[in-house]
């Protein structure tokens, strides 16, 4: 009975309580005390599940089944943030992403606000009619190409002074790649030897003359490079599994005689001469023995010829006779002559003479030549003294010529034309011989029955056969699209961008629209500090429908009202001008002011070089530039300190600003923005910030001149050589471009960001690896010469920044 009681009794005890560290299911228990991964078991030893709708334990939030890693609230029920590394597009806040990399840090391609990528597309142009990009055909870009020879097989190799590197072109694909030095590697001052990706190579990267940083020729299977600047042989391993490995070896230094050889300004070899090959200073011409006893740094060098009168190129041909040219004539150097000069053609007088005799023949200047069986080729650049006295030439087109070796030497056109002065935009074309046109060969190639041409932005091929002239790499520069762009406005999905040479387009972004040409004046205002040769447009400003135009060629500003009436609602007309007559008006100098005052506004205050312009809200025209009082400069004196002008566009008057401190004299850009003015300082490295309701006009500088692209508070953050800026919606933009090396690996070539009311600066994209502009996002995108910015806000509230890169030839958009 007792243990039947007690049985009774047993089975009556409470069978648990919560946190005994046993689940008591049938008591509605689902966990206690243990959870499986990802939960939580909370005090009552329910599970805490994300997504039940209820913010239990450490829960932000928790919507349930609207739970998404893009929504307000996350699968984790984590409140969605900037800098969770998910990307927040939908919900009700707070606001949305364009980017979410995992950080809150700007400069890497998602800005500190997960609402700015800095992606860059090309607008307008061709990304570059000059650069470095690998490709085929018309999709590689060339820097300049200063030295040309060609390989083994079916194939050329050449020196492209922009990329400073020995770069590849596969005349079966029409494939270009480098194979030795780095894209935009380039350094003055150190090389490095080692597998040709590895290596490096000086040179500035500018792919301005003197014209080849490096020279090349081919003996078997190496290929040999030269740099000019200090007589340097490197040798190149052209073999199959070699890596195209370079190699340093000797310093060009005294001949024979113990005389020192001046610069290399040419060089030629024969490919299958392993003995020796020939390179001529400016006046001299020697043969150099191989190998060079790379150990003792020493070449054998003797001294073949002299007295060559200003060596231009040369070329040897497989007996050792080697052909001289100068600017203007051609000699013959035989290989038993004891260093005779045995003139072929041309002679000391300049011209452009085709002539039955190459004594009566007349060359401009010698460019290249390059030598075939029986005849020699050339490449002749027309020019004519400066007209202004200046010193130098104008340029003109270019022409090949063929000089025979027998007989009189006859000499004739190849392809292209001669003679006539040509504006340095002019474009470039293919075709057949007179037909097709150059302007800036710079060295020639031979192989298989074809010529090929080395040029700024090309490499051109002629078929000797049949005189047809054809780009193989690269782009000519009537491809460009935009030349020297220079100055860009937008507003209203309506972009403005216009050269130097003249030429304003009306864009209509975002839509189907075809661009459009806007009438500028053909026949500009005449001015003692103008050049009245071209109509030279260096920056435009918006301000409601009225366009501001700052134009050199007519020392001042007009204004141009889009909309075709004026602000007073007079309609004037079609837009276009005659001297900024009529539909144009001149707002500076103003042509409205009494002549007395008008004259006083000249002789007094004149900004001789305009470099940007901006206007505020209030009709207030401002103007950075170069100050010179008109009758000083009539005076001699060309003491040119920069400064700013104000312009009241109501009345006409201009005044200086008076600022305690002079401005940096490489000032590049103005922008307005809320009573302050901001001026990029190029190469000082400095944005400066002008407060216009300062009476002491103090400048606070943005930056310690130090070259560097640093984010960060203004008083921590640096610029390098700011160039275009502009204000939109209460930022400040800036382009940089290329800075001196030695400022580091994060330099330069980006675009920038200011926030002037919480003092920060913060990298949209950029900054480059290599100053050429390149097309990409963040980090992987570049700018090369950020000439001018302009910036507006689409119907979604998105901001997209322009950008007139004048290096790429090109409109870029950054959204």
């Amino acid at each position: 009975m007792a243990s039947g009681c007690g049985t009774l009794l047993d089975s009556r005890e409470p069978s648990g309580i919560c946190g005994d560290g046993v689940v008591q299911r049938e008591l509605g228990e689902e966990c206690d005390g243990s959870a499986p991964p990802g939960e939580r078991c909370s005090s009552g030893c329910r599970l805490e599940r994300c997504g039940n709708g209820i913010i239990e334990g450490d829960e932000q939030c928790d919507d349930g089944a609207a739970n998404d890693n893009s929504a307000d609230c996350t699968r984790q029920c984590q409140t969605a943030r900037c800098g969770d590394g998910w990307l927040h597009t939908r919900g009700v806040g707070p606001s949305f992403e364009v980017c979410d990399d995992g950080n809150q840090i700007s400069g890497d391609g998602c800005a500190d606000d997960c609402r700015l990528r800095g992606r860059l597309s090309l607008l307008v142009g061709s990304a570059g009619g000059r650069g470095v990009a690998a490709g085929v055909g018309s999709a590689a870009r060339v820097g300049g190409v200063g030295a040309i020879v060609s390989g083994p097989a079916a194939e050329l190799y050449f020196w492209d002074n922009g990329a400073c590197a020995v770069r590849h072109l596969d005349l079966g694909s029409g494939r270009v790649s480098t194979v030795a030095g780095v894209e935009g590697g380039c350094d003055p001052v150190r090389e490095r030897d080692g597998p040709g990706d590895q290596a490096r190579f000086r040179g500035t990267g500018t792919g301005i003359r003197p014209r080849d940083e490096h020279e090349l020729f081919r003996i078997g299977e190496t290929l040999y490079a030269i740099y000019r600047a200090g007589n340097k042989l490197r040798s190149i391993d052209l073999r199959a599994g070699h890596d195209h490995s370079v190699s340093s070896c000797a310093f060009l230094g005294r001949d024979d005689q113990n005389r020192a050889l001046g610069q290399i300004q040419a060089v030629s070899a024969d490919p299958s001469d392993s003995s020796g090959f020939f390179v001529a200073d400016d006046e001299a011409l020697y043969r150099v023995a191989l190998p060079c006893d790379c150990s003792a740094d020493r070449c054998t060098i003797t001294r073949v010829a002299a007295n060559l009168g200003g060596v231009r190129d040369i070329a040897r041909d497989a007996a050792g006779d080697v052909y001289v040219a100068s600017e203007t004539r051609i000699v013959h150097v035989a290989a038993s002559s004891s260093g005779q000069l045995t003139p072929i053609a041309g002679s000391s007088e300049r011209g452009a003479v085709n002539a039955a005799r190459g004594a009566d023949a007349r060359f401009s200047r010698i460019a290249a030549l390059a030598l075939a069986p029986g005849v020699l080729y050339v490449a002749d650049e027309a020019v004519r003294a400066d007209p202004r006295g200046e010193g130098g030439f104008d340029a003109g087109w270019a022409q090949l010529r063929s000089v025979e070796l027998s007989g009189d030497h006859a000499v004739r056109a190849l392809a292209g034309i001669s003679g006539a002065v040509i504006d340095p935009d002019t474009s470039e074309s293919d075709g057949f011989g007179a037909a097709a046109r150059f302007v800036s060969p710079r060295r020639m190639a031979i192989a298989a029955g074809t010529l090929y041409i080395g040029e700024d932005s090309a490499i051109r091929a002629v078929r000797l056969a049949s005189e047809q002239v054809s780009t193989i790499a690269g782009l000519l520069r009537d491809d460009f699209t935009l030349r020297h762009v220079r100055a860009v406005a937008a507003r209203d999905g309506k972009v403005y961008v216009a050269t130097r040479s003249g030429e304003l387009h009306e864009l209509s972004v975002g839509s189907a629209q075809a661009p459009r040409r806007v009438s500028l004046c053909n026949r500009p205002v005449q001015s003692p500090l103008s050049d009245p040769r071209s109509l030279e447009i260096d920056a435009l400003a918006l301000a409601g429908d009225q366009l501001f135009v700052l134009d050199r060629s007519l020392g001042g500003v007009c204004r141009i009202y889009l909309s075709g009436k004026d602000r007073d609602g007079r309609d004037v007309g079609e837009r276009g001008c005659s001297g900024c007559i009529g539909t144009w008006q001149m707002v500076y100098p103003s042509p409205s002011l009494p002549s007395g005052e008008f004259d006083q506004q000249r002789s007094e205050l004149r900004l001789q070089y305009i470099t940007d312009i901006a206007v505020d809200d209030k009709s207030t025209l401002y103007l950075l530039g170069r100050l010179v009082r008109y009758k000083d400069l009539l005076a001699g004196q060309t003491t040119e300190p920069a400064g700013i002008v104000a312009v009241d566009l109501s009345s006409g008057s201009a005044r200086q600003l008076d600022t305690a401190a002079p401005l940096p004299p490489t000032v590049w850009g103005l922008a307005y923005h809320d009573r302050e003015l901001f001026i990029s300082a190029g190469s000082a490295h400095q944005v400066l910030r002008l407060d216009l309701d300062d009476k002491l006009g103090t400048f606070v500088a943005i930056g310690d001149g130090v070259a560097e692209t640093r984010d960060g508070a203004a008083a921590e953050a640096r610029f390098c050589n700011p160039l275009g800026i502009v204000a939109h919606e209460g930022a400040i933009y800036i382009g940089e471009g290329s800075c001196p090396r030695g400022a580091g690996e994060r330099a330069g070539n980006a675009l920038r960001r200011l926030d002037p009311k919480r003092g920060t600066l913060s990298t949209l994209l950029g900054p480059a690896p290599r100053p050429f502009l390149s097309v990409g996002i963040g980090p992987n995108a570049g700018l090369s010469f950020p000439a001018a910015l302009a910036a507006s806000t689409d119907a979604r509230g998105a901001v997209t920044v322009f950008v007139a890169d004048m290096w790429a030839d090109a409109l870029v958009e950054v959204d």
